[in-house]
């Protein structure tokens, strides 16, 4: 089947049972772009790949999340409504929980039974940048919370241990409290909590960065290989049935990925997976004064545009060579899939860790990122944008009311239209001058079990796409989605929440 010379606009994603391009409007140009998929599956892409992360860190869960005793209206004991639909819309396959460099301050035990009798305790990790960036923690939100915002949000949640101040003991008994029975020591105190019935926590991360000297309790590559070591025996001693991720690098240089090849060889029979971590601005060297006085990444600037648009490439890059570390350095006949756990665009203005907006330009980067992650999902099955509300946050949300940034449309248009399994597709177009070079339309063609979904993302910044589209079979256009607007630097916000919005053409398929 043949779909001819749609228009797709500069700087938009579009989706959906079948998806070509975007409104009309003004462009400064247009340049034509052949698409073919073919019926031949890549690879199947798992659900795991649209994850998120929340952490004990700015405005993400105290005056986020939780809002606790905020209004009468709160659901789950301390959750906006509105902020609660809003996580629920952009479908989260996994919520990692609670750090982040907190998780190796923090002791589980302080966050569970009445919360009036829960301690409260410094923010260790990030209370050395005043209140704002790391409040006092009250522990309201520990285990039993986060497992019932994730039930409700419809999340399969993940948890990272404290490495850093803990014990392979107190991880055990966190192993415990989740996922033993009620006739355990601590399974028989989640049921006093409430809670009889496991959670069943799958995922488990030992540690967070701990190989970063910025970390509580940084060790050095070959000595976490050793604490990594006890802490699997100890967990699985409770449960051999959960997966453990061990922390690897935190940036795409020798150094991070010797540390990636030191923890495999010294722990690769124990690991399930590896969990590395990157962000990026595209926006080069500029200190951190010249961003907060500047704020180049908040102006429409098409050279500031490319060049954010072309950090992707960075990301790419880094996760092959982390595939490559693997490949090197397991133990024979062993394969240990890749978890990008934190990954985002981080603006470093001074205010970033406390609240965070994204624009249609980082909307639009998001869908590339997504459509790379698909291409990966055989070596990269789990990934965790930071964060999910508020602090680097997708979502934004306080007492004015709670919003989607385009990066969170980004997510939306994926979860809700890409299948499970990749599709062989090609893309004839031209390359950007700026960006790295890259192509200036992205694809990502899945098929599951509503049909098939084409994902294009026009990453030219001042041209229309004319696309002309070849499918498999005979397929029936059911439904078109885009996500524009005439301005790549828009913004939702409080007082305008649904400025950039994903719009649907729906067809009756004759």
């Amino acid at each position: 089947m043949k779909i001819h010379r749609r228009k797709f606009l500069a700087g938009s994603a579009a989706g959906a049972g079948l998806m070509i391009g975007g409104r009309a409007a003004a462009s400064l140009g247009e340049y034509a772009a052949a698409v073919k998929v073919s019926d031949d599956v890549i690879h199947p892409v798992p659900r795991t790949i649209y994850g998120h992360f929340i952490e004990h860190l700015g405005a993400c869960i105290k005056g986020g999340i939780w809002a606790e005793g905020e209004r009468p209206d709160l659901v789950l004991g301390g959750v906006r409504p509105e902020l609660f639909e809003a996580v629920k819309s952009i479908n989260p396959a996994l919520i990692r929980y609670p750090g982040g460099c907190f998780a190796d301050g923090y002791h589980w035990k302080d966050g569970i039974g009445p919360r009036g009798s829960r301690p409260r305790k410094p923010n260790l990790a990030w209370g050395k940048l005043g209140p704002l960036i790391g409040p006092e923690e009250d522990n309201h939100f520990g285990t039993d919370e986060f497992m019932a915002f994730c039930a409700a949000v419809g999340a399969e949640p993940m948890i990272t241990t404290n490495v850093g101040s803990g014990t392979p003991e107190e991880a055990a008994d966190w192993v415990e409290y989740c996922n033993g029975a009620e006739t355990t020591k601590w399974g028989a105190e989640r049921a006093k909590n409430g809670h009889p019935a496991p959670y069943n926590v799958k995922y488990w991360f030992v540690g967070n960065e701990i190989t970063g000297r910025h970390e509580i309790g940084w060790l050095k590559p070959e000595d976490y290989a050793r604490v990594f070591k006890k802490h699997a025996a100890a967990m699985r001693k409770v449960d051999p049935t959960i997966k453990l991720i061990a922390s690897g690098s935190m940036g795409d240089n020798e150094g991070g990925h010797e540390v990636n090849r030191t923890i495999l060889a010294g722990a690769g029979d124990d690991i399930d997976l590896l969990s590395v971590h990157l962000y990026t601005s595209g926006l080069g060297a500029i200190n951190s004064f010249g961003y907060s006085t500047l704020q180049l990444h908040k102006t429409g600037d098409l050279g500031v545009y490319y060049d954010i648009i072309g950090s992707v490439t960075k990301m790419e890059k880094y996760l092959d060579h982390c595939v490559a570390d693997v490949a090197t350095a397991a133990p024979a006949g062993k394969k240990i899939p890749i978890a990008f756990d934190e990954w985002n665009l981080w603006y470093p203005v001074t205010d970033a860790l406390f609240r965070t907006n994204y624009n249609l330009r980082d909307g639009i980067w998001t869908a590339r990122m997504l459509s790379a992650l698909n291409r990966r999902a055989s070596d990269v099955p789990v990934a965790n944008i930071a964060q999910l509300v508020n602090c680097l946050g997708i979502i934004g949300s306080d007492r004015s009311g709670t919003f989607l940034t385009p990066s969170a449309l980004a997510f939306k248009l994926f979860t809700d239209h890409a299948g499970d399994k990749l599709l062989a597709s090609s893309v004839d177009c031209p390359n950007l001058k700026r960006a790295a070079g890259l192509p200036a339309l992205d694809c990502s063609a899945t098929r599951g079990p509503n049909g098939l979904c084409v994902i294009l993302t026009n990453l030219h910044g001042s041209s229309a796409a004319r696309v002309k589209l070849s499918l498999p079979g005979s397929p029936t256009l059911r439904r078109f989605v885009t996500l524009h607007h005439e301005n790549r630097a828009k913004y939702n916000t409080f007082a305008d929440p649904r400025a950039v919005a994903l719009v649907a053409e729906v067809f009756d398929g004759k």
